[in-house]
């Protein structure tokens, strides 16, 4: 608006996380301006409280205006009441609020009356939303922050969104709230800010739509993004996404795009329980194992990253629920499982019926403060539980949070656990044998060469558990930063660590078959000696050099090809959909049944013994430079970074 442009000065202030609360407090007071608008989220919000509790002692105040997720529903009505300096909210979008709050400024009106998307308390005190509601239907009317110069395209990732909206209605999310109907942004539009970002040499980006990949134009954008990197020399290295919560061949599509354009990304295939009870509560209803399998087999036949997600704390999921779910999903073969702590983020619903649902968070139960350069982002809404998963039950949670990671997520077991389906044990006995390992002192003590490490790796699990509220990405970065590195005594240098690691998983799996008696043979303790050894060669392994060769007695890589195979076939073993003859789909609690019925099937005596001959393979690491300690975990998910095994000679005997 003209009118605002040549009336209304704007200063921008934004501050790293660190800043003292006195210097914004002192900040605000000096510009001396006529309004002061805040952006409130769970990242920020503790501060924000923390410099409205030191203004609402100041004398003469400008109007406060505070906007954001944090700003809706019941907590909005709680800010108001508690901070009568704020002079009102703003719930759903800010440009339409912002915009006429402005023109008001300008023609000297009351500022928030007649605005959109205002919440404030009238004459008497009553909180009032008389405008509410109003949604930008085409996102081209908004200047871009970037071009126009107001957000600096710096410092990587870039947070970019081509839409706003999001149809579902997850009771543990605020992106549906209101705003079911999705708005788009025009593909010129998006174009002209692709444009902007490879000359300004942007090297990532998050695409922050609730649900990219829900429509098929999707992939268009997806195109656009690779064509504008290609024309300007691949600035573009990685991309984030926020997929569709319905996964489908979409989303593999348009990884494949980005992949066929040198641009690095992971495809979520989302979950978030497999507890039909938890999925109710939740209103997040998981895919079938039909279909989750069948994206998996996809997405490996065309080499593209997968992961998915599990949340721990769901109304109507137990701990003996969400280990199930754990179990049941890592026996897919899924590359990475992530597992998020529920968090109660204000204007869901989970959030306004906190009480009802019996959910504590971290602020209700901890006693012992937590550092606040520790503390995660969602530190005060996390829950630690609900009527059927107690604060104890919770720390269990957390420890095989980080079990999964261990030897799940840095494929140091994918491939051996499935090689035991022969001797009828599954992840569950696996993860539950690594959870004693690391709570008894007694098991696994006579190595010397791993006692530090295993040391090392107890104290950094019984810290996060013990520490409610720590970050979770912290918890599992510092995990993955002690599996593979270790520091020198006398330089202070970080090392390599892996034979320390590969001595203690050898022992670890070789206590295992003791304590369910099995693989009693030199045989069956050849093979599964080499099965452990070729897991950990395909390991992602930084600045790990391989040597010229290694020679096994058994053709592990074509055993363990084949078991990878068997296990994302079964597709075509589970139902699909409903059948008259066979009832429902397959449930979730089958799939490791059906899966460990058939690696069992093909694990044969007669099997084996066909790929029993000396073979040597030449192994290639490509991750050369080891990661910084923050960027350990992001590179977990690039099948780009894990060591490729090819066969260098035969030789049958």
């Amino acid at each position: 608006m003209q009118e605002v442009k040549e009336n209304v000065e704007f200063l921008f202030l934004e501050y790293p996380r660190k800043t003292d609360v006195s210097k914004i407090v002192n900040d605000i007071l000096e510009v001396d301006a006529d309004l002061i608008a805040i952006s409130d989220y769970s990242w920020n919000h503790k501060k924000i409280c923390d410099t409205l509790n030191i203004l609402s002692v100041e004398g003469k105040l400008p109007k406060i205006l505070i906007g954001g997720p944090n700003c809706s529903g019941k907590q909005g009505e709680e800010i108001l009441e508690k901070y009568p300096i704020v002079s009102c909210l703003v719930e759903g979008e800010g440009e339409p609020a912002f915009a006429d709050i402005c023109l008001a400024l300008v023609q000297d009106k009351e500022l928030f009356i007649n605005s959109r998307n205002c919440v404030f308390k009238d004459i008497n005190g009553q909180i009032v939303r008389p405008n509410i509601g109003h949604r930008i239907e085409l996102l081209d009317d908004v200047p871009s922050p970037y071009i126009s110069g107001i957000i600096k395209p710096r410092p990587s990732p870039v947070f970019y969104e081509t839409n706003r909206g999001c149809p579902y209605r997850c009771s543990f999310c605020y992106w549906g709230n209101g705003n079911s109907k999705v708005y788009r942004m025009s593909l010129e539009r998006v174009r002209e800010e692709m444009e902007f970002f490879a000359k300004n040499r942007v090297r990532a980006f998050w695409l922050a739509d609730a649900n990219f990949g829900i429509f098929p134009s999707d992939a268009e954008i997806a195109e656009i993004i690779v064509d504008v990197n290609k024309q300007n020399g691949l600035p573009f290295k990685s991309v984030g996404v926020n997929w569709a919560k319905n996964s489908s061949d979409r989303i593999l599509e348009i990884a494949s795009i980005f992949q066929k354009g040198g641009i690095s990304c992971a495809t979520t295939i989302a979950l978030q329980t497999v507890t039909t009870k938890a999925e109710e509560f939740s209103k997040r209803y998981s895919m079938s194992p039909y279909k989750f399998m069948n994206l998996l087999r996809s997405a490996d036949k065309r080499n593209i990253d997968t992961y998915t997600d599990i949340i721990i704390g769901l109304p109507g999921e137990s701990l003996e629920d969400f280990l199930n779910g754990i179990y049941i999903v890592t026996s897919s073969l899924v590359p990475s499982l992530k597992i998020h702590q529920l968090v109660l983020i204000p204007g869901t619903e989970f959030y306004d019926k906190k009480e009802q649902l019996g959910l504590l968070t971290t602020a209700d139960v901890v006693t012992e403060p937590v550092p606040d350069a520790e503390k995660s982002d969602y530190y005060d809404c996390t829950v630690m539980s609900n009527p059927l998963l107690k604060v104890e039950d919770m720390k269990s949670g957390r420890y095989f949070m980080g079990i999964v990671h261990f030897l799940h997520n840095h494929n140091l077991g994918q491939m051996t656990n499935h090689f035991l389906s022969k001797y009828d044990i599954t992840n569950k006995e696996v993860f539950l044998f690594m959870n004693d390992v690391l709570q008894n002192d007694e098991l696994l003590s006579s190595n010397e060469n791993y006692q530090d490490f295993l040391f090392e790796l107890k104290k950094i699990f019984k810290y996060f558990i013990d520490k409610f509220g720590v970050d979770d990405n912290q918890y599992m970065m510092t995990i993955s930063h002690s599996i593979w590195f270790k520091t020198n005594q006398k330089t202070g240098l970080k090392e390599n660590n892996t034979p320390i690691l590969k001595a203690f998983i050898h022992d670890f799996y070789t206590a295992l078959c003791e304590k369910y008696d099995c693989c009693r043979s030199q045989e069956e303790k050849l093979l599964l000696h080499e099965i452990i050894e070729y897991n950990l060669l395909i390991a992602p392994k930084p600045s790990w050099k391989p040597k010229d060769s290694y020679e096994f007695q058994y053709n592990v890589h074509e055993i363990c090809s084949d078991l990878k195979n068997t296990v994302l076939n079964t597709t075509d073993l589970l139902e699909g959909k409903k059948n008259t003859k066979s009832g429902n789909i397959t449930p979730w609690v089958d799939l490791p049944k059906i899966i460990a019925k058939e690696t069992k099937k093909l694990m044969s005596n007669s099997y084996l013994e066909s790929k029993h001959y000396t073979i040597s393979y030449v192994v290639k690491n490509p991750w050369g430079i080891p990661p910084s300690k923050e960027n350990i975990d992001w590179l977990l998910n690039s099948k780009s970074k894990h060591c490729v095994v090819h066969p260098l000679v035969s030789k049958i005997t």
